[in-house]
């Protein structure tokens, strides 16, 4: 993760659609590509990185429900998961 970057329910709510968008866009490379490994790899950081926005927008929510706001929410983007901080995501042109 990057710095104590925090994210709104909004924000997390708009970067779990945008994942979502772009693990469709993998799954339709892997339809035509189905042996390529970086596609694989990406399909596979996607959805665990779906799963852990989704377990923070559930946090958030909760927290705004019981009035603590979204303070400890922190940005989780591709790759940043990760003990190094790097991303291991390379540039796809998803256009057709």
């Amino acid at each position: 993760m990057q710095g104590n970057e925090e994210l709104s329910i909004d924000e997390l709510a708009s970067n779990l659609f945008t994942y979502k968008e772009q693990l469709q866009q993998v799954r339709k490379l892997l339809v035509d590509d189905a042996g390529n490994s970086e596609y694989a790899d990406m399909e596979k950081e996607l959805e665990e990185v779906i799963g852990l926005t989704e377990e923070l927008l559930e946090t958030a929510k909760q927290s705004e429900i019981s009035g603590l706001g979204t303070e400890a929410i922190a940005d989780v983007s591709p790759g940043q998961h990760q003990s190094e901080g790097t991303s291991q995501y390379k540039t796809v042109n998803l256009s057709y």
